[in-house]
């Protein structure tokens, strides 16, 4: 029996928490002044619900302007998306083919957190993730010739990106899926407009990557982000709280398929060709949701020895890491702002 299961939008008021989908949630709270509206809105995009607070004047100019401009970079580096940027690499494989200079910014910073992380992300994941349906409606298990192939067309090393000339080239055969960092990206975007329009107060949360502006109203209050539990995903295990920071989570129970009682998840490790299964579920408390994506992504790929050694190294980078016997590791600069429920 095959069976896909995904996490999708979740909404529960308890009191004064607020529980939302993807493994996280914010406490919910009123503007402190009767002049200041609070304005909540949701869309889907980026095959995900996205959810946009904003507290103050003009909030709802503001909320407009951020969904816009998420919408923006979805059609500029979505794969799925026929005449988005990253499609046009993909369709002109073996050439070089212009793109916007975002275009170019994204990749090498994609191409500098897979030599920070020895290839754990990479963005040339691409035909690994079509060989096994994610994206698609038909997941399956991969033959092993079929997966030999495709990690033979999977190297981050191999994309060229000409900064001069506003152009990129990867080798035929291969596809790029900037999904492991472009949604971080976008929400970064997102709550740049935000700033932008005057706003204080403010929340984005695209499926488990959020960004939070200030505190969570007039009296300093931090948000409070709920880490959800791995192996009960319907439960919340702790919170963090964050004011103007970003965090974002990966777990093996967001999107996964079963077969004969065995879960494949979406997370794939590149020098494998398979599911990553040494942790559950990697949080990265870090400055950009651009580089929480990334890194998130990646340190799950590692596995938590690796992890923690790589975290330990970057100054501005915070990190959870659930293994799958349970353990939960802490980084040190978190624990002030970490609680267990």
């Amino acid at each position: 029996m095959l069976r896909y299961t995904r996490i999708g939008l979740i909404l529960v008021v308890l009191g004064a928490v607020a529980i939302v989908g993807a493994g996280q949630y914010w406490t919910s709270g009123q503007a402190t002044t009767a002049h200041e509206e609070t304005i909540n809105r949701t869309q889907f995009l980026m095959d995900t619900a996205v959810d946009v607070r904003a507290i103050g004047g003009g909030a709802e100019e503001a909320v407009a302007a951020a969904f816009a401009e998420m919408k923006r970079v979805e059609r500029l580096f979505s794969r799925y998306i026929d005449d988005s940027d990253i499609s046009r690499i993909n369709a002109g494989a073996g050439q070089w083919v212009p793109v916007e200079n975002e275009v170019i910014a994204l990749l090498r910073k994609s191409i500098d957190y897979g030599n920070l992380t020895d290839g754990g992300f990479d963005v040339t994941i691409g035909p690994l993730i079509s060989l096994w349906g994610f994206g698609t409606d038909e997941r399956r298990i991969p033959a092993d010739d079929a997966l030999q192939a495709a990690m033979a067309r999977v190297d981050y090393r191999s994309v060229s990106v000409d900064e001069e000339q506003l152009q990129v080239k990867i080798p035929q055969g291969f596809v790029l899926d900037l999904g492991g960092i472009a949604k971080g990206y976008a929400v970064d975007r997102g709550a740049a407009v935000l700033r932008d329009h005057g706003i204080r107060h403010g929340l984005i949360n695209a499926g488990g990557d959020i960004s939070v502006i200030g505190t969570r109203d007039g009296d300093d209050n931090p948000w409070r982000v709920g880490i959800q539990d791995p192996t009960q995903p319907s439960r919340v295990m702790a919170v963090v709280e964050l004011i103007d920071s970003t965090v974002v989570t990966s777990g093996d129970y967001q999107r996964y398929f079963e077969k004969d009682g065995i879960r494949f998840h979406h997370i794939i490790d590149p020098a494998t060709g398979f599911p990553a299964d040494q942790v559950t579920s990697v949080t990265v408390v870090a400055p950009t949701a651009a580089a929480g994506d990334a890194l998130s992504t990646a340190l799950f790929v590692l596995g938590r020895d690796r992890a923690v050694e790589l975290v330990e190294q970057l100054a501005d980078v915070e990190a959870v890491i659930v293994s799958k016997d349970g353990d939960v590791w802490i980084s040190p600069g978190l624990e002030s702002r970490f609680r267990f429920l």
